[in-house]
């Protein structure tokens, strides 16, 4: 079996800043805030060039967490008497392609430095589920794991 990357420390327990919003910025369903970039990065990778992937590692990133009530694809905000309610997170790709909770990002190439290092970059952002959306916390846990081929 190959060697696959290792995640860097740093990566593993991250906390993401996503800013502080009116619930009046979020009148409809779907409204969104702006995006909060955070990064994964792995190190050690192997290499070797391959004939379908030019760094010859690819990634697939599986994010897991609670999905929301109302948009399964959103991951829910942590229960609490003083928690937001009416919205959801919403996990993107580097793109701004959406990835549902529990879903996964699809393998993708690694662009690798001379040391086998490479990120891995994500946005997160909150997104309206309802029209009354209530001010308060608005926290949760996103895991993830990587695959590699």
């Amino acid at each position: 079996m190959a060697k696959s990357c290792d995640i860097t420390t740093g990566s593993k327990d991250q906390s993401v800043k996503m800013g502080t919003y009116d619930a009046n910025e979020f009148l409809n369903v779907g409204d969104v805030s702006p995006s909060q970039t955070f990064t994964i990065n792995v190190q050690g990778c192997p290499t070797a060039k391959s004939t379908v992937y030019s760094s010859g590692v690819s990634a697939n990133v599986r994010f897991t967490g609670d999905a929301d009530a109302i948009n399964s694809a959103l991951l829910r905000l942590s229960a609490g008497a003083d928690s937001a309610t009416g919205l959801g997170i919403e996990i993107l790709d580097n793109n701004d392609v959406a990835i549902a909770i529990n879903g996964e990002s699809g393998f993708r190439d690694l662009v690798l430095n001379e040391n086998g290092d490479a990120n891995l970059t994500f946005k997160l952002r909150y997104k309206s589920t309802q029209e009354n959306v209530h001010a308060g916390q608005a926290n949760a846990l996103l895991y993830f794991d990587i695959d590699y081929q």
